[in-house]
């Protein structure tokens, strides 16, 4: 009972309380770990939109047809508001994926295809949703080494506040 690694060694065993007695478990003596089976079938377009994503890291229509027998409009309709089309290289997302990241960019490129399609509107009502407020001067925090201040700037605001003539401070930025 005192020794840490106790839980490790009767995991390898099968304990028999009654003859007091222990023996291998199947890891010794039997297949244990099977080669990957795909599925064959899902039950919901939820279920077949998460073995797409399982196997394929994106949505794959065609597969999830496969999986459940319907059409992609069908596919489409069940899945709702969990799946947008990204105007930008027609390819189908993620709610999560589509809502995040760059959505101001998102949001510009949604309402230039809703102008030619409307049904980018969908995406435009939900990105809205999620532009988050611009920030005021005052909620800026620029400090010395941030990436997105230019190594002269940095350097004009360290000459302006002790003036040297020629020989200015020289910044840059350390890659490593």
């Amino acid at each position: 009972r005192e020794d840490p690694d106790a839980p490790l060694l009767r995991a390898l065993e099968v304990w028999d309380p009654d003859k007091k007695t222990a023996k291998k478990t199947a890891v010794f003596t039997d297949r244990t770990i099977l080669a990957y089976q795909p599925a064959t079938r899902a039950d919901t377009a939820a279920e077949a939109l998460a073995i797409s994503l399982a196997e394929h890291g994106r949505i794959n229509l065609r597969r999830m047809q496969k999986l459940t027998g319907k059409t992609v409009d069908q596919l489409r309709e069940q899945l709702g508001d969990s799946i947008f089309i990204n105007p930008d290289n027609k390819a189908w997302e993620t709610r999560d994926a589509y809502l995040s990241g760059d959505v101001r960019h998102k949001l510009a490129a949604a309402r230039a295809a809703a102008d030619q399609e409307p049904a980018y509107n969908r995406n435009v009502t939900e990105l809205e949703k999620v532009i988050p407020k611009d920030l005021e001067p005052s909620e800026i925090d620029g400090r010395l080494g941030s990436p997105w201040v230019p190594p002269a700037d940095v350097s004009s605001f360290l000459a302006s506040l002790a003036p040297v003539g020629r020989n200015a401070p020289r910044v840059w930025f350390n890659k490593e």
